[in-house]
């Protein structure tokens, strides 16, 4: 017998706190494939998708009456829907450029739980010259970028399979109609695996700052001594605004870098044993140094926290949990770079190297050090908006597929801020289209000028230069 619906993950519960609380509201990824398609065939792709990935036919729903600040999201359950009509989820519009500004738009909507449609949704912008870029925004509970990457990549390939002549699908699911594609029962969290469970060292490590904040900072201080990347608190303080910004308002711009200028930043990369994430990470956060920080607080020098997404998925099984919110977070608290560029790459590298040796299991564990935590503490968590200075977020290159009609030219990915990120440089490359950056941050540093010139539009155009011609430099 099919079972419809099984309980919250303890992962999930914060998401749908998350939602619930509006305290973030989605992600996306967008793509422009290589040639143009009609509804029907879209339709008739997307249910041939959802039949390979019935957690895209899934939503959240509460299942008692009583409060969530008495329940703590327990009483919560993942369950299938009963129907998906494509039009309510699927539109279709024309705009005269996708850009910053549709992204803009985007950033404002929180998908619903609780309502008989997907946690997902996609707007295929059509612009004059006859491009079609199809945006798929989603809720982070089961769903991250990759997953949004992948899904793509399929809906390309059922794309290829179909006439152009087909009719446009109604309902692109159906549960009675697709019963036979649905599994047994929804997919477990990702949580229940054994990489996600601390261990008593990970206890420690996260109740020892908790129990003794000053020895820790002593610590802090003692190492700062030592290593010049461990940043002195006292003499550069991390980056924070001057009030919390209770607020998830994201700004987001986009820029390209082309393919062969790409070409020259991975020979670089790969000459000084680099990747592209810590290269990228690097300018971006040398680039707001010198641009941003210096006008926003020019009597201090501070010091910086970056997020780097994990990819847990190395860590489970293939199947299911291709697509999946699987991810955790890696923080890089360092020193001002201060010009200092390749020794920065080299140490967020170093640092990102010893991270991965065991596939990121450590921070999977911190993350999994969530499930002791009760409604009180997490809510006041993901509540109060404690920043990192920079989140660089990079879902790699996609590859062609030559057998396919249909093709990824170009990809693009971005994100709201929510409570947790003053910037964010969310990467999307392909071999044709080059390295795509949405670079997104908090609306009120476009209010800092200097002079005529805002700082922020200085600054973006400052890291679109950087990033092609340190590479350049650093090789001639």
């Amino acid at each position: 017998m099919v079972e419809l619906g099984r309980k919250v993950g303890y992962l999930e519960r914060i998401s749908i706190c998350r939602n619930v609380e509006r305290l973030f509201t989605n992600f996306n990824v967008c793509a422009k494939y290589d040639k143009t398609f009609t509804a029907a065939q879209l339709s008739k792709a997307l249910m041939n998708v959802i039949h390979k990935r019935p957690v895209l036919a899934c939503n959240f729903f509460k299942l008692t009456e009583e409060d969530n600040a008495i329940t703590g999201y327990t009483d919560w359950e993942l369950q299938t829907l009963n129907k998906i009509r494509f039009d309510e989820v699927v539109t279709f519009e024309h705009r005269e450029a996708f850009d910053g500004e549709f992204l803009n738009e985007i950033n404002k909507i929180i998908i619903p739980v609780m309502v008989q449609n997907p946690l997902w949704r996609i707007r295929v912008v059509e612009v004059p010259n006859g491009d079609q870029y199809v945006f798929m925004y989603f809720d982070h509970s089961i769903f991250d970028g990759l997953s949004g990457k992948r899904l793509h990549q399929e809906i390309c390939r059922e794309l290829s399979k179909t006439e152009g002549d087909e009719k446009q699908i109604e309902y692109i699911f159906d549960r009675e109609r697709d019963a036979v594609f649905l599994p047994e029962r929804p997919d477990a969290p990702c949580e229940d695996f054994d990489c996600y469970r601390p261990r008593i060292w990970d206890k420690l490590a996260f109740i020892i700052p908790i129990l003794f904040p000053r020895v820790v900072k002593a610590y802090g201080y003692v190492a700062s001594l030592f290593n010049k990347w461990v940043p002195n608190l006292k003499k550069n303080p991390k980056f924070n605004t001057k009030q919390l910004v209770y607020s998830t308002d994201t700004t987001s711009v986009i820029f390209n870098i082309k393919p062969e200028q790409l070409q020259q930043i991975l020979l670089f990369c790969r000459s000084r044993k680099l990747t592209l994430t810590p290269y990228v990470q690097t300018i971006v956060m040398q680039c707001l140094e010198e641009v941003f920080f210096s006008r926003y607080d020019p009597e201090k020098v501070f010091s910086t926290e970056s997020a780097i997404p994990i990819d847990a998925r190395k860590n489970l099984p293939a199947e299911p949990y291709l697509l999946g919110c699987l991810a955790s977070v890696y923080s890089v608290h360092t020193a001002p770079i201060m010009g200092r560029t390749l020794e920065a790459m080299r140490n967020t590298q170093t640092r990102l190297n010893k991270h991965l040796e065991n596939n990121g299991v450590a921070s999977l564990r911190e993350l999994g050090m969530i499930r002791y935590i009760g409604y009180e503490k997490f809510k006041m968590f993901i509540s109060k908006p404690v920043r990192y200075t920079l989140q660089v977020s990079n879902l790699g290159v996609v590859k062609e597929e030559k057998e396919d009609a249909y093709n990824i030219s170009q990809l693009y990915f971005g994100q709201n801020l929510g409570m947790r990120y003053y910037w964010s440089c969310c990467i999307g490359t392909t071999a044709k289209g080059g390295m795509n950056v949405v670079l997104s941050y908090l609306p009120q540093f476009n209010d800092l000028y200097d002079g005529k010139k805002r700082v922020m539009d200085v600054c973006v155009e400052q890291i679109k230069e950087k990033l092609v011609s340190f590479a350049n430099s650093e090789i001639s």
